[in-house]
């Protein structure tokens, strides 16, 4: 029902663009421009409306990582000017007061007053407001973590890391048993599914590979830091202010631990199956290995994978993520000159975890792959 409303988003957000210019045209050349603070109020909107307006239509024909973190930053800027809307029109009414003779205490007192009431009131609900959203969706997000999911978590260090831009990702975080600083060790990048997107950094692990990475036996074998990311809602792993901040993370990580940055591995799972095709397709000097499950690539960016590991897996039968997304990529790095590993199960769906797990090998394959 959701993706089929999305297609009135634009003609309906442009309705309400082109109202509030209206408004503000009318707030500038009818007789509320005599009013200061109303006619500050409709050159705000129209400011508004140009900056938004501008924005969309950037955004809509503009795939540049830079242009992206602009227009983001510029929706920041026009999101607290928005707040100076209702400061204004209540200014308005101040001056609309204190002009009537019902007043009886001095007007400068009671415009200095009201002023000091209006902005620090302004400045509370704005505070208010922010951590009121914040936890509301945290709450929201948290509620609906099973205890499973809650569990396994617990297995993993919570952390958060900001970017120079100001960009947060949430992560978990294992470090490897008996961990030796001295020692170098491998870090996998394990991408969720497109379920446990969200901010609450639970449901992220048990939507990818890190339990079975982290079970008794495999993390004893191989021993390797693991790096579990959370992609926040309405994004996805194909984002690149979303990879970049990834990417930052695994510097600051690097700098922070033992990590051998000749073996850095990226695996996913249905979602994160198209960011692992898209990791590794961006940076193929970052990974030695890949692992792709039920995913898809941008096949332009084939040949850049040839000297990277992959073993892709995908199900005949898969509904959700078409089976042509592992098979056009396999087909064109083979045909770049790379020898990919890839596995089909017949007959299998969406759902091909438990095929992957049991698969003889990969781990061993995983791990001994190195960059030169």
């Amino acid at each position: 029902m959701f993706r089929a409303l999305v297609k009135f988003y634009i003609p309906v957000y442009s309705f309400v663009l082109f109202t509030a210019a209206l408004y503000g045209l009318c707030l500038l050349f009818s007789k509320a421009a005599e009013r200061p603070w109303l006619k500050a109020a409709g050159a705000l909107t129209i400011l508004l409306v140009i900056l938004i307006g501008a924005g969309m239509i950037t955004a809509s024909r503009s795939l540049d990582f830079d242009v992206n973190i602009f227009l983001e930053k510029l929706m920041q800027v026009t999101t607290w000017l928005s707040i100076l809307l209702p400061i204004f029109m209540i200014l308005n009414l101040v001056n609309e007061v204190r002009h009537q003779k019902v007043i009886s205490i001095s007007k400068n007192l009671f415009t200095y007053l009201m002023s000091l009431i209006t902005f620090s009131t302004s400045l509370l609900a704005i505070f208010l407001a922010q951590n009121l959203i914040k936890e509301r969706l945290l709450s929201q997000e948290s509620s609906g973590v099973n205890q499973q999911e809650y569990s396994t978590a617990q297995l993993f260090e919570e952390r958060t890391f900001t970017d120079k831009r100001g960009n947060k990702i949430r992560y978990r975080f294992m470090k490897p048993v008996n961990y030796d600083p001295k020692k170098k060790y491998p870090i996998v990048v394990c991408l969720h599914h497109g379920g446990a997107h969200g901010s609450e950094n639970i449901r992220q692990v048990e939507g990818s590979e890190a339990p079975w990475l982290a079970n008794y036996e495999n993390k004893r074998k191989y021993p390797a830091f693991l790096f579990v990311p959370q992609c926040p809602k309405g994004r996805s792993w194909l984002d690149p202010i979303i990879a970049s901040t990834v990417f930052e993370a695994m510097a600051a990580l690097e700098l922070e631990f033992s990590i051998d940055v000749k073996r850095r591995y990226v695996m996913g799972i249905s979602g994160g199956g198209y960011g692992s095709w898209h990791f590794a397709s961006v940076h193929p000097e970052m990974f030695a290995a890949a692992v792709p499950i039920c995913g898809a690539g941008n096949t332009g960016f084939a040949s850049k994978l040839v000297n990277v590991g992959i073993w892709a897996f995908h199900g005949e039968n898969d509904a959700l993520a078409p089976v042509s997304g592992s098979r056009d990529m396999i087909a064109g790095i083979k045909k770049a000159g790379g020898k990919p590993r890839y596995s089909e199960f017949p007959g299998a769906g969406h759902d091909i975890w438990k095929n992957v797990h049991s698969t003889p090998g990969l781990l061993d394959w995983l791990f001994a792959n190195r960059r030169e």
